[in-house]
């Protein structure tokens, strides 16, 4: 199950408004049932944010409890005893066999008060497709490769028509298909970041064609800070986690300290990660500097390998966010 981190921390001394209170603003539905759901299908839905009170509310921040819950429109405002729509696409191509928990949640601001509210998406997946890794987090200056493998897990093999890349620097390989030990079919392409994307931080989407009807596209998120030119404002030591996990050692902790390069305040806001195998805490590092505690589990890993990532949002300089890759393996 994947979740949401630190909210405690945003939202300390907001009372959390449950839906149907009558005078606390809510969401409608405040839970979905989608059923089941196949690894690799898209599910859109629509949400309803409602405020009864007699003041408009500002939508301070909306977000989905993880990468797979995308929010295709946020509103930034709710009218007086209205309601907003925000329409939500949730992606199932990294979810693992079994029930999910996904959520939506709202911080609200009025004249004199907060509210946080929450909705719920659940349903069960089962996987027919197995794509390795389900998304792609590259921290680099120059050009890199990787690839991705696409297992079909059913007697009749899925077939990847064409791939199609949100950004032109980003190129994905004629897929080569194969087969794995167990004989099933495996398509292998090699995905390439080119030395002509800009420096910044760029999230994109590699969609995969096929001939299945049930899974039309494969949608491979892919997340690239890339280095170079100026660099980026705020850092973090290290900027990229490699850990190693196991039975002798099944929980391992790391602490990323941050830093500003033009030597400003900085101040954390909440911390997101997008896998139930870590935890963040938010600390002091050596000299008084922020940082966060990752916590690694090998007990809530659903795999051998994970590959993931840690967004740190900053409040002091307002904005400003840090992407952590993190990359673990169990032994």
């Amino acid at each position: 199950m994947l979740e949401f981190v630190a909210l405690s921390q945003v939202i300390l001394g907001i009372g959390l408004a449950m839906p149907g209170a009558g005078t606390e603003p809510y969401f409608d539905p405040p839970q979905i049932e989608l059923g089941e759901v196949r690894t690799g299908q898209s599910r859109r839905l629509s949400l309803w944010l409602g405020n009864p009170t007699a003041e408009p509310l500002n939508v301070a921040r909306l977000v989905g409890s993880c990468g797979c819950v995308r929010i295709l429109e946020v509103p930034t405002t709710i009218p007086a005893r209205g309601r907003v729509a925000v329409p939500v696409e949730i992606h199932t191509l990294s979810a693992t066999p079994g029930s999910h928990l996904w959520t939506v949640q709202a911080l609200l601001t009025g004249s004199a008060r907060q509210y946080a509210v929450v909705a719920a998406i659940r349903a069960q997946v089962f996987q027919e497709i197995v794509v390795q890794p389900p998304s792609l987090q590259v921290i680099g200056s120059g050009p890199t490769q990787h690839e991705i493998r696409v297992t079909d897990l059913r007697g009749h093999p899925i077939r990847i028509l064409k791939t199609e890349s949100s950004n032109r620097f980003i190129t994905a390989s004629e897929p080569q298909p194969g087969r794995d030990p167990l004989g099933r079919m495996v398509w292998s392409l090699a995905v390439s970041i080119g030395a002509e994307l800009p420096p910044g931080q760029h999230h994109e989407v590699l969609t995969l064609h096929t001939d299945d009807p049930q899974h039309r596209e494969l949608r491979i998120p892919i997340s690239v800070v890339r280095r170079g030119g100026t660099a980026q404002r705020i850092q973090a030591l290290p900027e990229q986690l490699d850990v190693v996990v196991s039975a002798a050692q099944p929980e391992v902790k790391r602490l990323v300290t941050l830093r500003d390069r033009q030597g400003g305040p900085l101040a954390i806001e909440y911390v997101l990660t997008s896998d139930e195998a870590l935890s963040c805490r938010m600390t002091t590092g050596s000299g008084g500097t922020p940082a966060v505690e990752i916590t690694v589990s090998a007990a809530k890993m659903k795999s051998d390998r994970l590959v993931t990532r840690i967004v740190v949002h900053l409040s002091e300089p307002k904005g400003e966010k840090v992407i952590i890759p993190v990359r673990v393996v169990r032994q």
